[in-house]
């Protein structure tokens, strides 16, 4: 499938082997995760989870100086109302990538702060090249974060970390990232580890994979909001679908 058949301003979409890749290129006038970016990647997400063969999702997010640092629009928003607004689109489009029932992963180039970042939490694992910074700048700009980030990142990493990383908005690098497990893994060039790490989760079209993985991510989804007993009984009813007719003899 061509790149340019989804037809987006900010986003070029691309599906080979089962693998679709979403890569963020920001207009000169929308900027990185700009109101147009943010109407345009749910739609996109939209789209590939209607597509039978799309079997796993790489979020490809290259960030500059300055770019996704606060969300967008916050800098207009002339009363807690239309601040909210913007936060709920925000979370529309971070909600819309952790909701597809297929693996998700972010590769992040360059320094991913702020907004950016928090779009990329709600894939599932996230690859950093080695020379990416991460970092929650808003608190330094009178703005606590708005797209789910401390939601997300407390539930990654612990209260503590998140604490330390939301409260100070300091930079951290790719290999610290690595080790508050902000990030899944580190790699000399993040866009192609992250392909071939989504590759891998993909599988073949004839595989199990596919099914069994839909299901995990349902049992993350719904077991995370609930108490340990209920998630419990979720991961039982789920494997007994698989195990009833879809698990390997």
């Amino acid at each position: 499938m061509s790149e340019d058949a989804f037809g987006f301003d900010t986003l070029r979409v691309s599906v080979a082997s089962g693998v679709a890749h979403v890569h963020l290129t920001p207009t000169a006038s929308d900027g990185m995760l700009g109101p147009l970016m943010l109407l345009e990647l749910p739609a996109a997400v939209a789209e590939l989870d209607a597509l039978p063969d799309v079997r796993a999702v790489l979020l490809s997010v290259t960030g500059t100086e300055g770019d996704g640092v606060l969300p967008a629009g916050a800098r207009d928003a002339r009363d807690a109302f239309a601040g909210r607004e913007v936060a709920l689109r925000g979370q529309a489009a971070a909600g819309a990538l952790a909701a597809l029932p297929v693996p998700t992963v972010a590769a992040l180039d360059g320094p991913v702060h702020g907004a950016a970042l928090e779009i990329a939490l709600a894939c599932d694992l996230r690859v950093a090249q080695e020379q990416a910074t991460l970092a929650f700048p808003g608190v330094q700009h009178g703005l606590p974060s708005g797209y789910g980030g401390a939601s997300r990142l407390v539930r990654l990493i612990g209260e503590a970390r998140a604490a330390d990383l939301l409260l100070t908005g300091r930079t951290v690098t790719a290999s610290e990232a690595l080790s508050l497990g902000v990030v899944s893994r580190t790699a000399a060039g993040a866009t192609a580890d992250g392909l071939e790490l989504a590759a891998a989760l993909a599988g073949r079209e004839s595989e199990p994979r596919a099914f069994a993985a839909g299901l995990i991510k349902e049992a993350l989804l719904r077991g995370g909001a609930l108490d340990l007993a209920g998630a419990l009984e979720v991961e039982a009813d789920l494997f007994g679908l698989a195990a009833g007719g879809t698990a390997e003899e």
